[in-house]
Order: structure tokens, then sequence, then C-alpha cells
């Protein structure tokens, strides 16, 4: 229903200045509907392509690029957000496919850095890499022990030094896709290392470890498509 309303505001707008003016308003346009459907950002700047530029009193454009600097999708942020999606259909975003990078990514607690956007809205693919020093650190506030005690083999284990003996563990996604742990035989309960927030848009789905670090797989549900 928002979605709808914000359509026939946009189209109830093109109206008012005129096909002739089409083209040059739809950009600012269409960076409005994306503030006011919870896209936040301290500048964004939307980029439209139609052709013919007609399309756009239906809502249907052939390209559309975004660009945002310090962003916020409610718990999601970043410091840049480079997005194009095509073709975009404004009463039906499913069939709208997206490609993009966000750059100084954070997700609550969980620093992802670089994360890279791919897939069908409104749930799309992201994957990033968080640098091995960073899960060091992470793992070591979870389990009480210093980062320097700590070090990730690939595929997806974890060693930790203490006392002289090496304890081994599994790095993996919780099975409702909230939580990083680290799995342990001699353990009770796996060791949860980040806990997202049940509101939170990304769900993990998968984790290892590579030369660059711990690899991330998820999904994302943007809140302003």
């Amino acid at each position: 229903m928002r979605r709808f309303a914000f359509f026939l505001a946009f189209l109830a707008a093109l109206a008012v200045v005129g096909s002739y003016a089409l083209e040059l308003a739809a950009p600012s346009l269409a960076a409005g509907a994306l503030r006011s459907a919870g896209l936040e950002a301290q500048e964004l700047a939307v980029e439209v392509d139609a052709a013919p530029p007609l399309w756009l009193l239906v809502g249907r454009v052939d390209r559309l690029r975004i660009n945002a600097s310090r962003f916020t999708d409610r718990s999601f942020s970043g410091r840049s957000l480079v997005a194009e999606m095509a073709p975009v259909d404004l009463l039906d975003l499913s069939r709208t496919a997206i490609s993009g990078q966000v750059t100084g990514a954070v997700l609550g607690p969980l620093p992802l850095g670089q994360v890279t956007l791919s897939g069908h809205l409104p749930e799309v693919a992201v994957a990033a890499t968080i640098p091995a020093p960073e899960v060091r650190a992470l793992v070591a506030t979870a389990a009480g022990v210093a980062a320097s005690q700590i070090g990730l083999a690939a595929p997806d284990g974890l060693v930790l030094a203490v006392a002289g003996h090496t304890v081994r563990g599994t790095l993996r996604v919780s099975p409702d896709g909230r939580a990083l742990l680290v799995a342990n035989p001699s353990l009770a309960a796996p060791l949860t290392v980040v806990q997202l927030a049940a509101d939170d848009p990304v769900r993990l789905v998968g984790v290892t470890v590579g030369a660059g670090g711990l690899e991330l797989r998820g999904t994302l549900r943007l809140a302003w498509p």
C-alpha cells in the first residue's frame, strides 16, 4: 500500500510537469520517492533511463542508477552505495534485478566492510569479506581471550591457543540466520560471536574462511524499493 501510494504521487507529479519535462524531472522525483520509502542518505543522486520517456507515466524505467553517501537502511548502513536496477516496474519490483556495492558497510554490531549486492528485489544476495584481524577481535571479545590467541583455518575453522593447548572450532551460521557461531564438541552450546537483532534486514546464509578473512554470504531485504 505504501509503495503504491508513492507511485501515485510519482505519477501525479509527472502529470503536472508535463511530458516535455519528464526526463528532466524523473531523477529528482525518483530520489524523493526513494527517500520517502525509507532510504536515508546524506547525499543521494539518481539517474533514470527510459525509452520512450512516456513509459515513466506508467512507472516503467529501463534503468535506475543510485549513488548514495552515508546511507542508512534500518540497522544496515554504509559509507557509500552504488547500485543499478533494471528494468524497473514500480508496480511489480519482483522482476527488477539489482547489482551494486556498498563500502564501509556495518550491520548492527557486525563490520562488513565492502558488500556486493546481486539478485532480484526485494530480497537480494549479499557477499562480504571481514578481514582476519577484525574476525579475531570479534571472537576474542565473545570468548574472553586475547586476539593473538586466535587463528583462522580454511575452509571454516577457528583455532584457539590456550596454555600450550590448541582448541579447534568450526565457524557456522545459526539455523535462523541471525547469529555467527563457533561450534566445538567440548562446548555444551556453540559460542555466539555475533547476534543480530530480529528486525535486522540481513540474514546470514553461509560462512567460509578465505585468503582475505571471513567470507560471509546472506540475503538483504531492502526497505526502500
